[in-house]
């Protein structure tokens, strides 16, 4: 590459070099003779102003300069070079360059809950499933609320208020069939499980309109006998990557100061204060490292 740029800088040195001989010779001066011409004539040796030559055109120097001696006229050339660089190919590149497609639609189901009534009548309340773009929505599940997907997508926890069964939490297939009463608990709430899917925490909340109250933990072995107390309260717990922690909104005691807080899972209660903003339903990043 370096010898090319070489190649062509001693090139247009040696052009201007020729072209600056060709200024000095055309340029030079005359030397007179002392032959007479009639008056109005050009010199001997010199043809008459237009004999065989194009006229000139209006505007250019020779129209513009009358009795200008074409002869005795510098030649001047101009020379663009453009030489290719990384930096501009790259930017070639980039242009040629068509724009990332969109990202695929997403997939998989979103359940949600739907109430036509302002109270608590379970029978104006029902479980709602979709897919993850919107479309083909339909009921799931009737005299339910508050519906949770299991991380394999293969179950759904939620609170149901059957008319002829226990109110509680429940655990179904995902398509909302073969319910089991897992809690026979009329006051949990707010459910979420862990990554593995091995364990979901709730809080006991003994006002429906109020969510929040003790924190516990419930082991998902099919028998939903292995409940720890974590000894914390507050409300929307959710589970960190790791299943280790729990974030969730609640209050230091013997104050009125609300915000995110942390505790671990084994039930010693020591939670951590995070923000003092009023904030609530927290949620992790997936790599854990940060809570919004």
């Amino acid at each position: 590459m370096r010898l090319g740029y070489s190649f062509v800088l001693i090139t247009l040195a040696m052009i201007a070099l020729a072209m600056t001989a060709c200024d000095i010779i055309s340029s030079g001066a005359r030397t007179p003779t002392a032959t007479t011409t009639a008056p109005g004539q050009p010199p001997i040796g010199q043809p008459s102003p237009g004999a065989g030559q194009p006229s000139p055109i209006p505007g250019s120097p020779a129209a513009s300069t009358p009795g200008a001696d074409a002869g005795t006229t510098p030649t001047k050339v101009a020379f663009a070079v453009v030489t290719e660089t990384p930096a501009r190919a790259a930017a070639a590149t980039a242009s040629a360059t068509t724009a990332a497609p969109r990202p695929a639609a997403p997939t998989g189901k979103i359940a949600y809950g739907i109430s036509t009534t302002p109270d608590d009548d379970p029978q104006f309340r029902s479980i709602w499933v979709a897919n993850a773009d919107g479309a083909n929505p339909r009921t799931l599940i009737t005299y339910a609320w508050s519906p949770v997907f299991s991380p394999d997508g293969k179950q759904i926890a939620y609170y149901g208020k059957p008319r002829s069964a226990p109110e509680g939490m429940y655990i179904a297939n995902a398509d909302g069939g073969n319910p089991v009463l897992a809690l026979n608990d009329a006051t949990a709430c707010c459910f979420n499980w862990s990554r593995d899917g091995a364990w979901i925490v709730y809080t006991d909340s003994t006002v429906k309109t109020r969510p929040g109250g003790p924190i516990k933990i419930v082991k998902m072995d099919g028998l939903y006998k292995t409940i720890t107390d974590l000894k914390v309260t507050g409300s929307n717990p959710v589970f960190s990557p790791d299943g280790k922690q729990i974030a969730f909104s609640g209050g230091e005691a013997n104050t009125t100061s609300l915000g995110i807080m942390v505790a671990p899972t084994d039930g010693s209660g020591a939670a951590r204060v995070l923000t003092r903003d009023n904030g609530g339903n927290p949620h992790w990043s997936p790599d854990g490292r940060h809570i919004v």
